[in-house]
């Protein structure tokens, strides 16, 4: 389990499965083409339901709105704070 906190304060944790699951690489890869459908399913597939809908609750009471460009900033920040960790362990 890779656990981490956002600079913002967002608490989360990842089962490192998922990020080494291939269904979640190929959605990272239609994320690269600019598939906003990919990230959403992304996020989804990463955090889970349940703490998918935290994060939006804690974007909006931090910044006001879970709009895209905070949950962009934020989803992304995990993603590569995860994957270091990945590497690391």
């Amino acid at each position: 389990m890779i656990k981490g906190v956002t600079a913002s304060g967002f608490e989360y944790e990842i089962d490192e499965t998922k990020l080494k699951n291939m269904r979640v690489l190929k959605l990272f890869q239609k994320m690269q083409k600019d598939n906003g459908t990919a990230f959403l399913e992304a996020i989804t597939a990463v955090l889970g339901e349940e703490q998918e809908e935290r994060l939006y609750n804690y974007l909006e009471e931090k910044e006001g709105s879970a709009n895209v460009e905070n949950t962009v900033r934020e989803f992304g920040e995990i993603l590569r704070t995860a994957g270091d960790a990945l590497k690391n362990s």
